[in-house]
């Protein structure tokens, strides 16, 4: 069925925050969400397909939600179309999709805008390096094969949110409202069901960033790795593809601000390799050198040398590189080069 949303305007908090304050109420008759918990609320419920958006009386449904009349202001409706859709192909040529163009989903769980900006973290420092020239000519084809695969789990994620949504839905009855034992009864037995449901929508925190591009073509890959992939917690690792791990150093710098603006390669407790900087300057592409003395930053990372990408996704790490042509084939392969330099 499809969405309408009413947007109003209302300072009745007696009614819209009865049971005190809240971002969402949820109930079988809609979802009711504050926009600034002060006068500005939003109702969304579904509707036939066949049934014309203006036709609709929203300011009954607006008055059933509520269960009596209150003062309010509508200031605008919308409707809209549910989908869980993902591209077969994230690129064909010139032409590149991203965000809801690539995909589009269920709002449950907020991976629309997430994902659709993750896919612009990956994909504009790809063609910032085609217009720099010195991207090779995988760089921008990887792009499919690392965000498509994350639109494909985002999107069956969604879906799981929703039907959870639709399970705790099944829950509610009027027996809940009674003002008696019984009623005590149904409405903590209706809390346990709910619980049980869990609160993955709000708590997917290894969907949030735990995403990887393990298959990527421009990352180099480490035999047996082992990368998590529970939705729900996220495991800090270093696996190349991965997304680096935050931390915040010493001096409270977070160290995503340390990072350069194109790739750079952080040496935790270990000189730099002067292999793989002279193998990034003979692809003219820059790199910046972070150096971190900090013992406790080798328990998090577990490698001493990394090297990250634009988009703070780790493109290879070791423990060290002294050897000219693995340097050449690590950055090569960052940049989507088939090739290696000859020996200058």
């Amino acid at each position: 069925m499809d969405r309408l949303l009413v947007h109003f305007r209302s300072t009745s908090h007696d009614v819209l925050q009865h049971f005190g304050v809240s971002w969402h109420y949820q109930t079988p008759k809609g979802t009711f969400i504050a926009q600034n918990d002060r006068d500005i609320w939003t109702f969304q419920a579904r509707f036939p397909h066949d049934v014309a958006p203006e036709m609709i009386d929203t300011g009954a449904m607006l008055r059933d939600f509520a269960g009596r009349d209150f003062d309010y202001e509508i200031l605008l409706t919308s409707a809209w179309t549910p989908h869980l859709l993902v591209a077969e192909r994230y690129g064909s040529g010139r032409v590149l999709l991203a965000g809801d163009a690539a995909h589009q989903y269920i709002p449950t769980g907020g991976y629309g805008m997430n994902t659709g900006i993750a896919d612009a973290c990956a994909l504009g420092w790809k063609l910032a390096a085609v217009l720099h020239g010195f991207a090779g000519p995988e760089l921008l084809s990887s792009y499919d094969a690392e965000r498509r695969p994350v639109g494909l789990r985002n999107r069956e994620a969604s879906k799981r949110h929703s039907e959870t949504r639709r399970d705790i839905a099944s829950v509610y009855h009027d027996g809940l409202t009674a003002l008696d034992p019984q009623g005590d009864m149904a409405r903590s037995e209706a809390g346990r069901r709910i619980a049980s449901f869990g609160n993955a929508e709000n708590e997917s925190y290894g969907i949030e960033y735990g995403y990887a591009y393990e298959q990527s073509p421009v990352v180099c890959p480490e035999r047996g790795a082992n990368i998590p992939r529970d939705p729900l917690r996220y495991i800090p690792t270093t696996f190349p593809g991965v997304r680096m791990p935050s931390v915040v150093l010493k001096d409270h710098t977070p160290i995503y601000d340390r990072l350069g603006l194109w790739f750079t390669l952080v040496c935790v407790g270990t000189p730099r390799s002067a292999v793989l900087v002279e193998a990034a300057a003979r692809r003219g592409v820059p790199l910046d050198v972070l150096h971190l003395n900090e013992p406790d930053i080798i328990a998090v990372y577990g490698r001493r040398l990394m090297l990250v990408r634009p988009d703070q996704h780790i493109a290879w790490r070791g423990v060290a590189c002294d050897d000219r042509l693995e340097a050449e084939a690590i950055i090569a392969r960052a940049l989507g080069f088939n090739d290696v330099l000859p020996a200058a």
